[in-house]
């Protein structure tokens, strides 16, 4: 996934510095995030998070994530920022089911993102 930020719409979410990401951490799910600055936070309606950029093939879509879903919470833990998605995202092991809290359009959603084998 490649997540840019900016000013809305999602298609100018666009980071110029992506050296932040983690590329094969975000990648290996199908999906690029980023964090959000306070424009969009606000914009959004969210405390916290990581902007989901982009969505291909892979765990991510299976999962029903999308372009600009917010990740708030996975497999229990908080996400405030890249850093923290990371770190959680590196405890993942095949055929684990990982509860995760978004927020899509303002409203709160839990989706379960199947790893997968190949993810890893």
């Amino acid at each position: 996934l490649t997540v840019k930020v900016g000013a809305l719409p999602i298609e100018n979410i666009a980071s110029a510095n992506n050296k932040s990401l983690h590329q094969e951490d975000t990648e290996r799910l199908g999906m690029v995030v980023d964090n959000l600055n306070d424009q969009l936070r606000k914009k959004m309606g969210v405390d916290e998070g990581v902007l989901v950029v982009s969505v291909q093939r892979g765990d991510a879509a299976q999962s029903g994530l999308r372009r600009g879903d917010v990740i708030t919470l996975m497999n229990g833990q908080r996400i405030t920022s890249v850093a923290d998605f990371e770190k959680v995202v590196a405890g993942f092991v095949p055929d684990m089911l990982v509860p995760i809290r978004i927020v899509r359009q303002g409203r709160p959603l839990f989706l379960p993102l199947k790893i997968s084998a190949k993810s890893q």
